[in-house]
């Protein structure tokens, strides 16, 4: 019995349509990928709207400074002055 085996056309056609369905389908999945991020951030930003509405209606005062709400920061640690680049550039 003679083994029939694929030629090098027939493996090159196969890469070929593979490559074919992968260039239709990634940008789709990537689109949908991209929808599914900003959908998320979307609910963030209304929950985050709906619990800010929520403090300030129950009546507490709103106020940027974060030791109101029990957070205790220092200028320091909230806006670090910048630094020289030097002759390192970013990495020096």
């Amino acid at each position: 019995m003679a083994r029939r085996a694929f030629t090098l056309i027939e493996l090159m056609v196969v890469v070929v349509i593979i490559g074919l369905l992968l260039g239709i389908a990634l940008p789709k999945y990537q689109e949908g990928k991209r929808r599914t991020y900003l959908a998320g951030m979307k609910s963030d930003l209304h929950n985050l709207q709906s619990v800010q509405a929520t403090y300030v209606s129950s009546g507490a005062p709103y106020s940027a400074d974060t030791t109101a709400l029990g957070f205790r920061t220092t200028r320091a640690m909230c806006c670090p002055s910048p630094r020289p680049l030097g002759l390192g550039g970013l990495l020096g």
